[in-house]
């Protein structure tokens, strides 16, 4: 997650409540900087096994709508991967037999909650678990 984000008190919240309850749970902190959008344009190259020339309008996508961040990068393709059928943002053409998708869709597409919130979530569940 991103340090600057609104909810990140509810990561801190989280782990907090680990450290206190005393669960054997460890936690490193890592920076992590944005992918720049050169990065990210070879990691969907490479990824959907597509040459650079035909993943830069994907990757400027991706990169506008998460800001490289490599955890919403994840989150966001598979947002874009797991819709309903009729809506497939990104899928794989059995007739061209290769990865495609939809720019002007996806430009279109609201970004989801943030990098904390979903961590937050996953830590609920954690805690959860551990918790009770």
């Amino acid at each position: 997650f991103r340090t600057n984000e609104v909810g990140t008190n509810m990561i801190y919240s989280h782990i907090s409540k680990f450290q206190h309850a005393q669960l054997p749970l460890k936690h490193t902190w890592i920076k992590l900087d944005g992918l720049s959008e050169g990065v990210l344009n070879n990691y969907l190259s490479n990824l959907l096994s597509l040459p650079t020339r035909l993943t830069t309008s994907l990757s400027r996508s991706v990169h506008c709508k998460t800001m490289g961040n490599p955890l919403c990068v994840e989150e966001f393709l598979q947002s874009l991967l797991n819709r309903d059928v009729d809506d497939y943002l990104l899928r794989y053409d059995m007739g061209h037999r290769r990865w495609i998708w939809d720019c002007t869709a996806i430009s279109m597409l609201p970004i989801g909650n943030s990098v904390a919130k979903l961590l937050a979530s996953k830590l609920s569940k954690i805690e959860e678990e551990y918790l009770d």
